[in-house]
C-alpha cells in the first residue's frame, strides 16, 4: 500500500469518527478507486452509507476479496437481521406495518379454522339427533304392533287352556255319572244227585229245587249335575248333587249361579267344580263346597264370545 492511499485512508477515517460521513465516503470511494481490493476502504464505507442495498454490496465485496473476514460475516449476518426487522415493520397499508398484516391473516385463519371446527360439531350433533328420533319413532311404531300381538297370543293360549279345561271337567263328570254296571247275578244249577236203583222195584223220583232269584241291586252313592229351567237360554243350570238311596233319587240345589259340567273333587269329594258363565260373556272355572261353601274362582281368565 503506498503512502497516498494510506495517508487518504487516515483521513477517511478521522472524518468518519467525527460524523462526516459524507467526507469520508469521498475518501474511501476514492482509495477504492485506486485500489479496489483494498479491504480496509470497503469495511470503512460500510459504516458511511446510509442506503442498506449498499452496505451489503460493501460487505459481499470484502468477503469476495476475504472469504475468511470474520468481521464482514457478522455484520452481513447483523444487516440482514434487521433488514428483515425492517421489512416487517414496513407500512403495506397506511398505519399498517407488514408484520401487523401478516399477525391479522394468521388470526383471521385461526377464526375460520375455529368456525369450521364449530360447524363440523353442531353438524355431528344434528344428524346424532336426527337419528335418535328415527330410532324412537321406529320403536314407537312397533311397539303397538308387538303388544297387539302379545295381547291376542295371551288370549289364545287362554282360551286354549280353558277349552281343555272343560273338556277334561266333562270326560271326568262323564266318567262320574256313568254307573259301573253291577254283575248279573249267576243262577247256580244243580244237577240231580246220581242215584242207585233200589231193590225195590218200583223207582223213587228225584226232586229237583228251583233257585231263588236274587233282589234288584241299587246302585247308592252321589251324582253330581246341573239342572232346572234354562232361563237364559244358555245351558247354564242350577249345579246340584243328586243322592242315591233306596232306588230314590233325591237332589240339592247346591247354589243358584248358572253352571254347566259339574264335578265333584275327585280329590277329597268335598267340594264340586264347575264352569260358570260371565254376562258379559265367556266363562270360568269355580269351585264351591257341597254345602255351599266358600265359593272360590280357580281361574281369573275368561273368553269372551265373539258376535
Amino acid at each position: 500500500m503506498d503512502e497516498e492511499i494510506r495517508n487518504l485512508l487516515k483521513k477517511g477515517v478521522a472524518a468518519a469518527k467525527q460524523g462526516d460521513h459524507e467526507t469520508a465516503r469521498k475518501i474511501f470511494e476514492q482509495v477504492i478507486e485506486q485500489d479496489d481490493e483494498n479491504v480496509t476502504a470497503w469495511l470503512w464505507l460500510y459504516r458511511v452509507v446510509d442506503d442498506p442495498d449498499e452496505k451489503r454490496i460493501c460487505l459481499t465485496t470484502v468477503l469476495q476479496l476475504d472469504p475468511e473476514n470474520e468481521t464482514a460475516q457478522k455484520l452481513l449476518i447483523k444487516l440482514d437481521t434487521q433488514r428483515k426487522t425492517s421489512r416487517a415493520n414496513e407500512e403495506v397499508l397506511p398505519g399498517v406495518t407488514r408484520r401487523q398484516l401478516q399477525l391479522a391473516g394468521l388470526a383471521i385463519a385461526v377464526v375460520v379454522v375455529l368456525l369450521l371446527v364449530i360447524i363440523i360439531a353442531i353438524t355431528g350433533q344434528n344428524r346424532a339427533r336426527q337419528a335418535a328420533e328415527a330410532t324412537q319413532v321406529a320403536i314407537l311404531q312397533r311397539a303397538p304392533t308387538e303388544t297387539l300381538q302379545a295381547r291376542e297370543t295371551a288370549t289364545q293360549e287362554a282360551a286354549t287352556n280353558l277349552t281343555a279345561t272343560a273338556e277334561i271337567v266333562m270326560a271326568t263328570q262323564l266318567a262320574l255319572a256313568s254307573p259301573t254296571p253291577s254283575p248279573s247275578p249267576t243262577r247256580s244249577v244243580e244237577l240231580p244227585p246220581t242215584w242207585t236203583p233200589a231193590q225195590s222195584p218200583t223207582p223213587t223220583p228225584t226232586v229237583f229245587v228251583r233257585p231263588t232269584a236274587l233282589p234288584a241291586p241299587q246302585l247308592p252313592g252321589i251324582i253330581s249335575g246341573w239342572g232346572g229351567r234354562d232361563l237364559l237360554n244358555n245351558g247354564f243350570l242350577e249345579a246340584r248333587v243328586y243322592e242315591l238311596q233306596g232306588g230314590a233319587n233325591n237332589f240339592t240345589t247346591i247354589t243358584d249361579d248358572p253352571a254347566q259340567h259339574v264335578i265333584i273333587d275327585p280329590r277329597d269329594g268335598l267340594r264340586l267344580i264347575y264352569t260358570q258363565s260371565f254376562t258379559m260373556g265367556g266363562t270360568g272355572l269355580f269351585a264351591i263346597n257341597r254345602n255351599g261353601s266358600q265359593p272360590d274362582a280357580l281361574s281369573a281368565q275368561w273368553i269372551r264370545t265373539q258376535a
